[in-house]
């Protein structure tokens, strides 16, 4: 525009100066314009002398100012010829090319305006594109990149001048990277399902990538770590090379030969392409392959045979149920006629159903029909069919079958069954029947039918009050209301009318529900029981007087058993006071040290009087040893008063303790006899449930038998006591069972009276020294109030009692 306005303004000054000549004169041929000027000039020149001379004017000075004239009038067209009208040529092709280029100016910026238009529409295409556009430069750099990248937390600016690989997953790289991937394909022949797809393009051939799925990375916020699952999309990636174009021949060039890979290098300026998430798209393929597997799994684990048929009468897709239904595979019935499974007999009716679907466009439904499996075995199938519209029209055919060959075979048993036990109720001795609720007669069986004579079509939907008379009716009617009142079977005596009187049946009646848990009727079974209560009548009178025995005898035993605890009631007293007598003598054996104790302080005081040693302290030192030894008197009457207490109670005790405080309160008559206790215990859990103070006599027993054994055999054989003979009590545990075992070596107990020793009164002693009751209440007491268990038996050189808890 500058250059425009700089050559008009030479255009407009030379033309006026010029306008009137070129006008006239200067637009004739040279020399004849040249001529005309000259012949113009004297003509003129003459008129001015002739009107000088006329007005008397100086001459001399007025043809100096006409020859002045002349010559400017002569030079001006020589002037005019050689300077101005080659500038004013020149000038005028000037502007002729001024005009070219004021056009061409123009032209230039209304292809400007469109280009601008076109750019401006195609940057709001871009803008407004919600994939991302981008352009690579031939290293991979972004030269170029849509608004909607800002959708990845990426700003266009920010990625200009990076490489692909920056928003890429790390590890997807270099299955999309040119430099990676085409070294591997260069000079390769490949189809076009083979051909590599690239991020960035630079290989022979129209071989654009299209749908090449990759991993965009979202643009980390203040530098957390990347999480690949949350942090990813999932794109497409359409891409294509961009090649310079060939202006000698007009078209774009391509290298290489069809199918053959090789790398582009000649006018290879870069890549466009376009990014589009299909994260969402991906998610609902994979749900729709889920959905997809799911459906196909549910088919397939139905319980019944899916299949199709095309109207050709070819199966196109079956489940896995038609497998197991008809013994063949997938590949061994599609595109298989569907008679495939028929025998011939059944093959009629099977296309006449299938003729009903596919032309008339019928529902088959519930349809049973036999099939011919793979290995010639037969299968029995409930199937229905049904058409599949596409715009209207039948398409295919659906069907679906179910196996029923077991449920047949099950309903040839019921029914079976059902006869024989139609079989088994008409040769019932008893009397069968079922009523419905309103007490109507259902059925009968033939037992009734001979007694009542009268047949089961006659009485079915008649009532009791039909058949007998009313107040026999009543009483059936109210057993019958009473079994639905109570919903459970119930049994009555009930009375009817035969031929020869009357006879008593015993009657089972129980209700009847239908499938809901409702109750619609009453079955009833009864016995004919005439007989037998005549019987029983008989056997009233005969157990009457078998009562009256049964009481005498009663009263008998009553007596008998009193006189037995009476005697039980001595035995344990005669226990006792034997027990008590070991008390008093052990006691007589504990106190006559203390006693002795006490007399010999009491005569010390004495001399201590006599002598004039007797003080405050030596009193109070006496005093102490007086009072300790009273205190351990006392505690000794106190432990054998405990001892002889009766537990009220079952408690938990310790079996170790009990045992070490009975042998501590008789261990020094024990002693007195040079006879030694020892106790082990091999358990750490001696904890049981009984009565402490009658388990402590038990083992006073035990262990007084044991010393008596030892003494015994001391007297028998006449051998001089040499240090202790020893009782060994051992507490362990066996097969589970805590067991106290109680060990002498008196020398055993005989074997023709070892099963008799726990007999009341049974003692192989002098009388004065057993009464034979000891042991007797020791398996008393173990067994019987305890409920555990005492037995017997001998050892090497002596016996072991043994008490098992």
């Amino acid at each position: 525009m500058e250059r425009k306005e700089d050559i008009k303004e030479p255009e407009i000054s030379i033309c006026v100066v010029t306008r009137f000549f070129r006008r006239s004169i200067f637009e004739k041929p040279p020399l004849l314009s040249f001529i005309f000027i000259l012949l113009a000039i004297f003509f003129s020149e003459a008129l001015v002398m002739v009107f000088i001379n006329a007005c008397a004017i100086n001459s001399n000075t007025a043809r100096d100012l006409i020859d002045a004239a002349l010559l400017t009038a002569i030079v001006s067209p020589i002037i005019y010829y050689c300077l101005v009208r080659p500038c004013n040529h020149k000038n005028l092709a000037l502007k002729s090319t001024v005009d070219d280029m004021d056009n061409l100016n123009q032209h230039l910026l209304e292809e400007m305006c469109k280009l601008q238009s076109s750019e401006e529409r195609f940057k709001t295409l871009l803008e407004t594109i919600p994939d991302i556009v981008y352009r690579l430069d031939v290293d991979g750099y972004f030269t170029y990149i849509s608004d909607a990248v800002r959708t990845l937390g990426y700003e266009p600016k920010e990625l200009i001048g990076k490489h692909f690989s920056t928003i890429i997953r790390p590890d997807e790289v270099e299955l999309v990277s040119r430099k990676e991937v085409l070294q591997k394909y260069a000079n390769k022949m490949v189809s076009p399902r083979n051909v590599p797809k690239l991020f960035d393009e630079r290989r022979a051939g129209k071989r654009g990538t299209t749908a090449l799925d990759v991993h965009i990375l979202k643009k980390k916020v203040n530098d957390t770590p990347v999480e690949i699952d949350k942090d990813t999309v999932i794109v497409e990636v359409n891409s294509s090379g961009i090649y310079e174009f060939d202006c000698s021949n007009m078209k774009k060039e391509y290298a290489g030969s069809v199918g053959i890979i090789k790398a582009k290098n000649e006018r290879f300026t870069g890549t466009s392409g376009v990014i589009r998430d299909i994260t969402e798209r991906k998610k609902a393929e994979e749900e729709l392959l889920k959905t997809k597997d799911f459906l196909q799994k549910v088919i397939d684990n139905t319980t019944n045979a899916i299949f199709t048929i095309d109207l050709r009468g070819r199966f196109t897709s079956v489940n896995r149920k038609v497998h197991e239904i008809t013994g063949y595979t997938d590949s061994e019935l599609i595109d298989q006629p569907f008679s495939i499974l028929h025998r011939a007999d059944s093959c009629t009716i099977a296309n006449e159903q299938f003729m009903k679907v596919a032309v008339y466009g019928e529902t088959i439904s519930q349809s049973e029909l036999e099939l011919k499996r793979k290995d010639k075995s037969t299968r029995i199938v409930n199937f229905s069919l049904a058409p599949i519209y596409n715009e209207g029209q039948i398409e295919a055919i659906i069907g679906t079958a179910e196996d029923i060959t077991h449920r047949k075979h099950i309903e040839n048993q019921l029914r079976e069954s059902k006869e024989q036990l139609q079989a088994i109720i008409d040769n019932s001795i008893a009397v069968i029947f079922l009523k419905d609720i309103e007490g109507r007669y259902l059925f009968i069986n033939r037992q009734y039918e001979d007694i009542l004579k009268i047949t089961r079509q006659y009485i079915v939907g008649k009532t009791g009050y039909d058949i007998f008379p009313a107040e026999i009716a009543d009483c059936l009617s109210k057993n019958d209301k009473m079994v639905l009142t109570n919903l459970k079977p119930l049994s009555f005596e009930e009375v009817v009318p035969h031929e020869d009187g009357l006879h008593t049946y015993v009657s089972i009646k129980f209700p009847l529900f239908d499938s809901q848990g409702n109750p619609y009727g009453v079955c009833g079974i009864a016995t004919d029981i005439t007989d037998r209560k005549r019987a029983e009548e008989e056997l009233m009178e005969k157990t009457n007087q078998l009562e009256e025995m049964t009481r005498d005898l009663e009263k008998r035993v009553k007596d008998e058993t009193i006189k037995r605890t009476q005697k039980e009631q001595l035995l344990i007293q005669q226990s006792k006071m034997a027990a008590m007598g070991e008390m008093i003598n052990s006691i007589a054996h504990q106190w006559k040290q203390p006693l002795n104790a006490i007399a010999l302080s009491s005569q010390d005081l004495d001399d201590a009087y006599l002598h004039g040693e007797l003080n405050k302290e030596y009193i109070n030192k006496t005093i102490n040893t007086i009072l300790q030894q009273i205190n351990f008197m006392t505690k000794t009457i106190d432990d054998f008063r405990g001892f002889f207490k009766p537990s009220k109670a079952k408690v938990t005790l310790n079996i170790k303790s009990v045992i070490e405080e009975t042998i501590t309160m008789f261990a020094p008559l024990f002693a007195k006899d040079s006879v030694a206790i020892k106790l082990k215990c091999t358990e750490e859990d001696l904890l049981v449930t009984g009565y402490p103070n009658e388990f402590k006599q038990v083992v006073l027993n035990l262990i007084n038998n044991s010393r008596d054994a030892i003494l015994s055999r001391r007297e028998t054989e006449l051998t001089e006591v040499r240090g202790y003979d020893k009782i060994d009590i051992v507490i362990f545990k066996d097969d589970g069972k805590m067991v106290v075992s109680i060990r002498d070596n008196g020398g055993g107990i005989p074997d023709a009276i070892i099963e008799r020793i726990f007999e009341p009164y049974f003692t192989t002693k002098p009388s004065d020294k057993g009464t034979g009751i000891g042991l007797y209440m020791s398996k008393t007491i173990v067994e019987n109030n305890m409920g555990w268990s005492l037995k017997a038996r001998n050892i090497e050189g002596g016996a072991e009692f043994r008490i098992e808890i």
